[in-house]
């Protein structure tokens, strides 16, 4: 997802991340600051926000929160490569700079979240059928597995 939402900077063809045209990057950024786009945009799919990122949910992108997500692609964009005509130039200000994110709130944000409690107990045979009976990919607590 980061390659895709990158390739407009690396093909040059846009300064920043938010500022590509037709890459979700920008859309999640409109949605930060409460700026909808003025066309009909396709849904995303949400990334993890804070009070879930404990908690399985299958109907998120991934297992990222938007403003780690953010930060991942602002660093990764600003790395130079011999391959491709542009990056993020190292003279920009930080994204969540750029977004007006509050630094505040981002490091509330990244405050230590409590680990996850297993939800179930038992055999791995066990707990294979339980995560398959509940429509569960997985289930926490295999690592507590005595073997």
């Amino acid at each position: 997802m980061a390659y895709v939402d990158l390739n407009p900077v690396r093909a040059d063809m846009a300064s920043t991340p938010e500022a590509s045209d037709y890459t979700s990057v920008k859309q999640r950024a409109r949605d930060v600051n409460g700026r909808h786009a003025t066309k009909k945009m396709p849904p995303l799919l949400p990334m993890v926000d804070s009070e879930t990122v404990e908690f399985e949910h299958d109907n998120t992108v991934c297992r990222f929160r938007l403003m780690d997500y953010l930060e991942l692609v602002d660093s990764t964009g600003r790395a130079m490569r011999a391959d491709k005509r542009g990056a993020i130039s190292e003279r920009a200000a930080g994204i969540l700079d750029r977004l007006g994110i509050d630094e505040r709130a981002w490091l509330r944000h990244m405050q230590p979240r409590k680990q996850r409690l297993p939800v179930a107990v038992g055999s791995l045979e066990r707990l294979k059928a339980y995560a398959a009976s509940t429509g569960r990919k997985w289930v926490s607590g295999q690592n507590l597995i005595a073997y």
